[in-house]
């Protein structure tokens, strides 16, 4: 059975494990600040646009991303 990431990264020194973390909350950080900007600046899709175009899946009236 394959390990997962997290059984092969628990292994590592505990050194490691903290700069692994650090990098994975700066990189957290920085997608969560640059998705509230883009929200702010007004880019973002409604939630009820989003529902219309996955019930069109399937459908003969497949709708694009939107």
């Amino acid at each position: 059975m394959a390990r997962s990431l997290k059984d092969i990264v628990n292994e590592m020194p505990k050194e490691r494990q903290e700069k692994i973390q650090a990098r994975t909350d700066e990189l957290i950080n920085q997608q969560t600040v640059a998705a509230l900007k883009s929200i702010e600046a007004g880019n973002f899709v409604e939630g009820d646009r989003v529902f219309e175009w996955l019930d069109s899946w399937g459908t003969d009236k497949g709708e694009e991303a939107p």
